[in-house]
């Protein structure tokens, strides 16, 4: 059986704290968290591809590995 689940949309306190403590994005400032809460306009799926890219953005560079 399949069915549909509809999500609320997310308040932007609790996309600050999904990249802030689950991302490990800490030094993004409350402006940057207010622009990020427009970007997202709530919806889960935008958060989390966010998060990916801040996330992996924030990694420290490795040197190039040979190919």
């Amino acid at each position: 059986m399949l069915g549909r689940v509809s999500l609320e949309l997310l308040e932007c306190s609790y996309i600050t704290e999904y990249l802030r403590e689950r991302r490990g994005l800490a030094g993004i400032s409350d402006a940057q968290a207010q622009v990020l809460c427009q970007a997202v306009a709530g919806n889960p799926q935008v958060m989390g591809l966010i998060g990916d890219n801040l996330e992996q953005a924030n990694k420290p560079a490795m040197a190039d590995d040979e190919w």
